[in-house]
């Protein structure tokens, strides 16, 4: 794989956020903290309270057309105020907003989940919709069309002031998703805090169709072994000889980042170098956004002495070898 280096930038904090609901519930360890928990309970709309949420989900269908107009070619972090695939998101409003990324090919899309099976599911629903409406288009009958993806987005998905144009564009966003699959410029990824749930996690998202697949290991809660989607064995073991003849794959982006914020929990820089090692062996692009809160390093300065930055994002106070940015080219 070729990789672009990047050693100060971060293309997580830069990127764009499209948030395009509020509303989730909490899945694993991972989820202890979570900011987006904290920030919902702000905006007061019965999708989280005293930090937490309520299982409500509210959607801003309005905000759909936001990407189009961004000019500049953008990294676009999808709906990180939760989980786009959060089980009371329907599959309707999921197509609209794969037809939206489809029609700004001049983005990258970063797609994370903690439910990969549900994303699998869409994937796999998808590809059912894509044959029916191929039948259809094969008899030139464009405004059957029309009336098919107009009656998807129609409803509680169709933001209420769209005339009759709004609709048609909005139906043009859907025709751009069926027909590119998968769409180029949407990467696909899980978030995975310790073995635990990246073992559960990463061969489902391995299964999805994508351009690319990347992981985020944050918050970092435990040290974790990559494990190839063929062989299931890890980077070392698959890098031998008995194993040459492997056709499975590594991802090709993995993010890694110790938490930070109220309550964090501590971060071993051992975790951090072991996985950073494991990416340089697999060829994978590794992209380190911050050490956390509370860093640790085996038995040396306590509780992150040696970092001011209250979230440990300031590359010029790591360890050198960990000032890794990477992005897959």
């Amino acid at each position: 794989m070729m990789l672009r280096s990047t050693a100060g930038a971060d293309y997580f904090t830069a990127a764009e956020h499209w948030n395009l609901a509020h509303g989730c519930s909490r899945v694993s360890a991972g989820c202890k903290h979570c900011w987006a928990e904290r920030m919902a309970t702000r905006h007061r709309n019965g999708t989280s309270v005293g930090g937490r949420w309520t299982g409500e989900v509210k959607l801003f269908p309005e905000r759909l057309e936001q990407p189009l107009h961004w000019r500049k070619p953008r990294v676009v972090a999808v709906q990180f105020m939760g989980d786009l695939f959060y089980e009371r998101i329907q599959f309707d409003f999921l197509a609209a907003v794969y037809g939206v990324m489809a029609a700004c090919p001049q983005h990258t899309f970063l797609v994370l989940t903690k439910r990969p099976e549900r994303m699998l599911e869409f994937y796999r629903w998808v590809t059912e919709e894509r044959n029916r409406v191929e039948e259809w288009m094969s008899t030139d009958h464009s405004d059957i069309y029309l009336g098919f993806a107009l009656e998807r987005l129609g409803g509680l998905y169709e933001p209420p002031q769209l005339d009759e144009l709004g609709r048609v564009e909005l139906a043009g966003y859907w025709e751009d998703f069926m027909f590119q699959w998968p769409i180029p410029n949407v990467w696909v990824g899980i978030s995975a805090e310790d073995q635990e749930t990246l073992d559960a996690r990463w061969p489902m998202l391995a299964e999805v169709p994508a351009a690319k697949h990347w992981i985020s290991v944050e918050p970092m809660l435990g040290s974790v072994e990559l494990k190839c989607h063929g062989c299931g064995q890890d980077v070392q073991a698959h890098r031998a000889p008995d194993q040459g003849g492997c056709s499975g794959w590594f991802p090709d982006l993995v993010v890694a980042g110790g938490e930070s914020g109220p309550g964090a929990r501590p971060c071993d820089i051992g975790w951090i170098r072991s996985l950073r090692r494991q990416c340089a062996d697999a060829g994978v692009a590794f992209h380190l956004k911050q050490l956390g809160s509370v860093p640790v390093e085996g038995d040396g300065p306590g509780r992150g002495a040696w970092i001011v930055d209250s979230k440990g994002a300031n590359i010029n106070e790591w360890p050198p070898d960990l000032r890794v940015r990477e992005w897959p080219s």
